[in-house]
């Protein structure tokens, strides 16, 4: 599994859903809203929100950085559990024969 997120044109992203893309499938995994971040005196309120696989991952964020982060996060737990699944599975054929 490959997430690709999208870069965003900040002058042009007032409530837009952009599709993320799994690279390696070229499924789409989730979206990314993008609209304007609010400000307030001691705190800013991001302005992009990324869902992946039907909202079971959803996280909010100030930059694409911090999208691509957390997407790249979701994407390595994945590939982890299913190389331990992978792992396991082999394991289990091995005993069987």
């Amino acid at each position: 599994m490959d997430i690709q997120v999208p870069r965003v044109d900040g002058r042009a992203r007032k409530s837009l859903v952009h599709d993320v893309i799994d690279r390696d499938s070229g499924q789409r995994v989730g979206t990314l809203e993008c609209g304007y971040g609010t400000r307030l005196p001691n705190m800013r309120q991001p302005g992009r929100t990324i869902s992946l696989f039907g909202g079971r991952h959803r996280g909010c964020f100030e930059t694409h950085a911090e999208c691509v982060a957390f997407a790249k996060g979701v994407e390595s737990v994945i590939n982890s559990d299913s190389l331990d699944h992978a792992e396991r599975a082999s394991q289990r054929s091995l005993r069987l024969s």
